[in-house]
């Protein structure tokens, strides 16, 4: 609890915060929704970002603790970041989905619309970034570049895969109405959540041993 006080109040930035803004995407009509969590990651690019900057990491080492538990504060970080992030798409996705279903302004049904199937790609598009950069900037001493050139093109990837499923044969449901479609767009949103819980897992794991590895 106190490594994530510290990461709260001494190594982010305000200007992370402000990446939030772009759940907002998710009441934009005709927009690929899955674009604002991709942008909402670029939030925590910075804030890896001044972690490098201000040596941060060198601070953490020198610290009277194991090694593992300052790499836990900086994922504790991400998870506190995503999960608020989430939380905010979800309560906009709900709004779409029940006061505003029957807007004219959001009829059109060409785009996949927001509902759990399109929460459980939000979870998948985070699931990437920590498992493709957050565990890159461990795993190449603290490079900022490398990985989220890694995660973008898998990041913009998941974004056409979420458009393009539902046009398959027996995929609409992922973006009807209904029931029968509700039940099966949570079970997407659970299998998104799963691999979210698994891949991040995996991450910690892995950057623990690049942390402790790591020389400065």
């Amino acid at each position: 609890m106190k490594l994530l006080r510290k990461e709260l109040w001494l190594a982010s930035s305000p200007l992370i915060w402000l990446f939030l803004l772009f759940t907002g995407l998710t009441l934009l009509p005709g927009y690929p929704l899955l674009v604002g969590p991709l942008l909402v990651c670029q939030g925590l690019f910075y804030y890896f970002y001044n972690t490098r900057e201000s040596n941060d990491l060198l601070y953490s080492a020198l610290l009277p603790l194991r090694r593992s538990d300052a790499v836990c504060g900086k994922l504790a970080f991400v998870c506190l970041y995503e999960g608020l992030a989430f939380a905010l798409i979800a309560v906009l996705t709900i709004l779409r989905m029940t006061v505003l279903c029957n807007d004219a302004r959001f009829g059109d049904r060409i785009l996949m619309p927001p509902n759990p199937a399109f929460l459980g790609f939000v979870l998948l598009m985070f699931a990437l970034f920590n498992a493709l950069f957050v565990n890159g900037f461990f795993r190449r001493a603290q490079a900022v570049a490398k990985p989220f050139l890694m995660f973008l093109p898998a990041g913009l990837l998941l974004i056409v895969a979420e458009e393009m499923l539902p046009r398959l044969p027996g995929l609409a449901v992922l973006r009807e109405r209904g029931v029968l479609p509700l039940i099966l767009q949570c079970l997407v949103l659970a299998g998104g959540a799963g691999v979210y819980g698994l891949l991040t897992r995996k991450t910690l794991k892995q950057c623990v041993t690049a942390f402790e590895r790591m020389e400065f």
